[in-house]
């Protein structure tokens, strides 16, 4: 049997409104996805630091301490880490140094 003529050439696509809708958003979505990286990026560094400070932070607050209180007394407590071991590097980064100059500012540093 012959089969019909053009039939082998034609091809019929059917796409939805929001088929097509999704195809037009995909690559503004990636667009703004490549805009926003660093905004994902401190996100997910904080999700990070919060799910890692929950242990500490739940010890603390069976000791009778409020929440927002040990988790400013911990992030404290990291930065009083950061500063003694950044006083020991022979060229901490920027983060640091600026970290430094602001506890530093607050108070001086007792001898």
């Amino acid at each position: 049997m012959m089969e019909p003529r053009g039939s082998a050439l034609t091809i019929v696509t059917h796409l939805s409104w929001q088929q097509l809708l999704g195809l037009l958003l995909l690559p503004i979505a990636l667009w703004l996805l490549w805009q926003l990286w660093v905004v994902a990026a401190l996100l997910l560094l904080a999700l990070i630091v919060a799910v890692g400070l929950n242990p500490a932070v739940a010890w603390v607050e069976t000791r009778g301490v409020s929440r927002v209180s040990a988790v400013l007394g911990l992030y404290a407590l990291i930065l009083v880490m950061t500063r003694e071991r950044a006083s020991h590097c022979k060229a901490p980064p920027n983060l640091v140094l600026t970290i430094l100059s602001v506890l530093d500012s607050i108070s001086p540093r007792g001898g």
